[in-house]
Formats: structure tokens, sequence, C-alpha cells
């Protein structure tokens, strides 16, 4: 019995310390899947604009470009946790005058999204490469 006190009175601060961590890892995460999501929605929109439309994509104002997402969270205590992350995406068009290993009729497409989380800036970058139909 004092072996099972002693060893419970040893584990329990540790795993107690698991749990500001666990909790800055989930919400890193979430905003990591948040900016993956925009990224690849703001390239598909790239793509479904197409070969002569997407540079109307690179020319949106920030105010267009900004995305927040609140998420909230009920606390123990029937509280709520509001969490407010902003994210800004951003198209680069280069033709090959700018990439020349790009074919003529080519464009390649960079889509861009930066978020500040903890006090980082991170970033999503997806590529690909748009061809002027025949």
């Amino acid at each position: 019995m004092v072996m099972a006190l002693f060893l419970f009175a040893i584990l329990v601060p540790l795993f107690a310390g698991i749990w500001p961590i666990h909790k800055r890892a989930v919400s890193q995460s979430q905003a990591a899947l948040s900016g993956n999501h925009i990224c690849r929605q703001v390239l598909e929109e790239c793509l479904t604009s197409g070969y002569d439309g997407v540079d109307a994509m690179a020319g949106t104002s920030l105010e267009d470009r900004t995305i927040q997402l609140i998420s909230r969270r009920e606390d123990r205590d029937g509280g709520t946790n509001t969490q407010t992350r902003t994210f800004v995406w951003s198209v680069e068009i280069k033709t090959r005058a700018e990439e020349p290993v790009l074919l003529p009729g080519e464009k390649l497409v960079i889509a861009r999204v930066d978020w500040e989380d903890q006090g980082e800036t991170r970033q999503y970058v997806m590529n690909t490469i748009l061809a002027e139909a025949p």
C-alpha cells in the first residue's frame, strides 16, 4: 500500500504537467490543418478560374484575402474559451519570363497562407502549373 501511494504521489504531478503541452499541441495542429485546408481551397479556386482567369486571383486586396477563424470551447466550469486566428492567403503567378523552366503557354501558380501561432509566423505553400488550352 505504501509503495502504491509513493508511486501515485510521484506519477500524478508528472502526468499533470503533460496537459498544458498537449493543449498547445492540439491548438497548433488545429491551426496547421486550417492553414492547409485554406491553401488547398485557394489553389482549387485558381484551377477553377483557369489559365486566363487566374491572374485576377493574384490581384485581390488584403481585405479579400483575410480569413478569421473563431473556435469556442467550453471549460469544465461551464465558461467558454474563445480563440481567434487570422489567416492571410496570397497567390503569385509566374510566367516563362520569371521562371525559364516553364514552357510557352504555362503559368506557375503559387498559393501561400500565413498565420501567427504563439508569436511565430507559420506558412503553407502549394504550387501547380496551369497550361493554356490548345
